[in-house]
């Protein structure tokens, strides 16, 4: 029988004709089994770009044999999925160029059943570039109408080494989902305690728009995070509801030396294939400053130190993560900035610190659920020279006026061993004002320098405590604390309901602590919540609520005006001073009638005062009080024995005042009289001048 041999090469790929039939071998590609190209070639340099819009020549193929433009297709570790058929190149066994189309501008992938998912590792047609590690590298890529569907059916952009240890940015049922994996390790937890998944709530209509997906692989913060948009200019992050909005890559080792970057697609739980349309893929080098690495805040802090101070109002309903603060044990923001460190001695019960560096932390006591922050206690506390409490969780702030700080505790454990959870305010754990409930009562305590009184009962000055409050241990207690810095004093309160405020400071000689001399008032302190379980040996857990700070609005009085008037004296008799006046009364005067008669003794009982006006602006006179009305009165101002106060006084004029010595029966015989005048008047510098009246008395001359 004739037969006919023919040899045809493409790609390695070599043809055997044999009398009509036709029978395929493969020989080895230059790449098995990432790439049909030659190893050389994959590796490309940034930017790199691809618009879809015409074939690329030396690049993969679609199933036109168009060059598609990427360099690699990954390979498989697990085992294909039985319904994604054998491979049509067994020595790049995730190539399926029959599922690849390059038209109208756009690549189309038609999707199989393979996935990249723990285990499974079975995704084919991962279709992408070799790139080197950058410090900053940008991937995007275009899906235009992305099918929506609930069987995880998902397209989108793939970063990484191999099918174990990669991160990917897809959308699937319409949400845009982050999820990294570690030697095929990713955790299945739901919701933002999730360390390994970003992902957004349904994003209604998604599958009628072209999505833009960008990963953003940050080297030197060894974090990466994933974004989407609609319209290509604002980028929404998938980790914007979580306490970071990005994944930590650190130790995966897909940013040391070379990893693949490129885009894909599945139907995974889908019984049909999808098709889904790309375009305009890039990669690109984001250029990063050389610059210093934030310092964090130690030892009070996890954060920068130019980060933990706050602004008023400050509220945490503790309802979701906060980004950029400190964590708990899940790793979830929980909108508190500082942690106090302490001076004393550590308790042994307590343990080694978590972090040295800021050995007052403890995040495995720490959590955030069901909208309360939960704080399991240790055994350390802040009293005299104790100073080894941990977990004293706060915020920076400036002073104000009168501040007010306000947090819930949900049925407060109710114990007789000091075990204790509240508000604490100060500056560290020697100077400090603290509101607690301890064995169902409510204590404001003070402390200043390690030092605060003992002593039982009302006489002491650095507590305000109520008595045992029954129930309370089964309430939702509301906490209060108002510093008022303006009256330098502090005070407690609590409630049941919210709405009435029962001060701790009931039956005690001043409600509140005086707080003046602290220090706490002046610039900047912590404001904070605590607990502890003090001198017992179980540890309790205190479920917090609705922690918030304002400053309270403290009318300022404003200082008067300088009047301009200016008062000044003049004592008609210029004798002995202007503001001296010497008075002589004799009761029965006496003259002698033989051998001639004379003139009864004289009477020196009167005196002019002149009030001048020597300011710029009119002087108002509104009292003139005698100290002794019984010696003295005013007779006349000017010549008007009637006249009333206020006068006024013009400027560069002045009013006479007539100040009489009145006195009658003051003794047997004689009597020294010292006493004064008050004048009142808007003058700026002696509002109150006083005139010094002497007067000698005589019962007869």
């Amino acid at each position: 029988m004739l037969k006919y041999y023919l040899t045809l090469r493409r790609g390695g790929l070599v043809l055997f004709l044999f009398t009509g039939l036709f029978s395929v071998a493969y020989a080895q590609t230059p790449c098995s089994p990432v790439s049909t190209l030659s190893c050389d070639v994959l590796q490309v340099a940034l930017p790199y770009s691809l618009n879809f819009n015409a074939a690329v020549a030396g690049t993969i193929a679609d199933k036109n044999g168009q060059g598609i433009g990427f360099t690699t297709i990954n390979p498989y570790s697990g085992t294909r999925v039985a319904t994604d058929g054998t491979p049509s190149n067994p020595q790049v066994p995730g190539y399926e160029p029959s599922k690849i189309t390059l038209t109208g501008g756009r690549l189309q992938l038609i999707t199989n059943k393979g996935i990249d998912y723990q285990a499974n590792n079975n995704l084919l047609n991962m279709l992408g570039i070799k790139v080197a590690a950058v410090k900053k590298l940008q991937l995007e890529v275009k899906i235009v109408n992305p099918f929506n569907s609930t069987q995880s059916q998902q397209g989108g952009l793939w970063y990484g080494l191999n099918d174990k240890t990669f991160i990917k940015l897809s959308i699937t049922g319409n949400k845009v989902e982050f999820r990294k994996e570690l030697n095929d390790v990713t955790s299945t937890a739901a919701g933002t305690g999730n360390p390994d998944q970003r992902v957004t709530p349904v994003i209604s209509g998604l599958n009628n728009q072209t999505v833009t997906l960008r990963i953003v692989v940050d080297s030197v913060a060894n974090t990466a995070e994933g974004f989407y948009s609609t319209d290509g200019v604002n980028f929404i992050s998938t980790g914007n509801s979580y306490a970071t909005t990005g994944l930590s890559i650190a130790g995966m080792g897909i940013t040391d030396s070379i990893a693949y970057t490129g885009l894909y697609a599945t139907h995974r739980n889908g019984t049909a294939t999808v098709t889904y349309n790309f375009d305009d893929f890039s990669a690109v080098s984001i250029f990063v400053p050389d610059v210093p690495p934030p310092v964090f805040c130690g030892p009070v802090s996890t954060l920068p130190c130019d980060s933990i101070k706050v602004s008023l109002p400050f509220a945490l309903n503790f309802d979701s993560a906060i980004a950029n603060t400190i964590s708990d044990k899940n790793g979830l923001g929980i909108g508190f900035r500082t942690i106090n460190t302490y001076s004393g001695t550590r308790v042994a019960a307590d343990g080694a610190p978590f972090n040295p560096a800021i050995p007052g932390y403890e995040p495995s006591k720490l959590t955030l659920t069901g909208g309360r922050l939960q704080l399991v206690t240790n055994k350390g506390i802040d009293y005299l020279t104790n100073n080894n409490l941990l977990n004293v969780l706060g915020v920076k702030v400036k002073t104000v006026r009168k501040l007010q700080m306000d947090v819930k505790v949900v049925n407060p454990f109710n114990g007789t061993q000091s075990q204790q959870a509240g508000l604490w305010y100060g500056l560290n754990d020697k100077t400090f004002i603290k509101l607690g409930i301890t064995g169902n009562k409510v204590e404001l305590r003070k402390e200043e320098n390690d030092v605060a009184s003992t002593a039982s009962g009302t006489a002491n000055t650095d507590q305000r405590i109520t008595a045992v409050i029954s129930g309370l241990n089964n309430q939702t207690v509301r906490l209060r604390l108002v510093i008022d810095s303006v009256n330098n004093t502090a005070e407690g309160f609590y409630s049941t309901d919210g709405i009435t405020y029962t001060s701790t400071g009931v039956g005690y000689p001043t409600a509140g602590v005086n707080i003046s001399g602290m220090g706490i008032t002046s610039t900047e302190a912590y404001a904070s919540i605590y607990a502890t379980h003090r001198n017992a040996t179980s540890a309790v857990t205190y479920s917090f609520d609705d922690f918030a700070l304002t400053s309270i609005n403290v009318p300022v009085i404003p200082q008067p005006q300088p009047s301009g008037a200016y008062l000044v004296l003049k004592n008609m008799d210029t004798f002995p001073a202007d503001d001296q006046l010497v008075f002589s009364l004799i009761q029965t005067p006496w003259r002698r009638t033989s051998p001639d008669t004379t003139a009864y003794n004289a009477n020196h009982d009167r005196v002019r005062l002149r009030i001048h006006n020597k300011g710029t602006a009119r002087l108002s006179v509104s009292g003139l009080t005698l100290s002794n009305v019984s010696g003295w009165k005013i007779a006349a101002i000017g010549s008007d024995s009637t006249a009333t106060l206020p006068i006024s006084i013009n400027q560069g004029s002045y009013a006479e005042v007539l100040v009489q010595f009145i006195a009658v029966d003051a003794a047997t015989r004689l009597r020294i009289f010292h006493d004064t005048l008050t004048i009142a008047s808007n003058d700026d510098a002696f509002p109150l001048k006083k005139v010094m009246l002497h007067g000698i008395w005589q019962k007869m001359g």
